[in-house]
């Protein structure tokens, strides 16, 4: 016989408690669906400003510098 465990888990962007579906999931479905997003406008913006750096696209998008270098870490974003 098999248990289901209900994750349940406080979302880092809201606080607002969830059922956690994945061990890598930290967001809220709606904190989710305002990251994906912000990182369409930032892509957006690259697309659109070759050029520009990571600091300018911050300016540009009102994004934070931090969380898009955290995207380029993590290969969501080119450099």
């Amino acid at each position: 016989m098999t248990t289901n465990k209900l994750e349940v888990t406080n979302c880092v962007g809201c606080g607002k408690m969830f059922r956690q579906e994945g061990l890598a999931i930290k967001l809220c479905p709606d904190c989710m669906q305002e990251y994906e997003e912000m990182l369409r406008r930032v892509k957006e913006t690259i697309l659109a400003n070759p050029g520009m750096n990571a600091y300018e696209i911050s300016k540009r998008t009102g994004i934070s510098y931090s969380l898009i270098l955290d995207w380029i870490r993590e290969g969501r974003l080119e450099r």
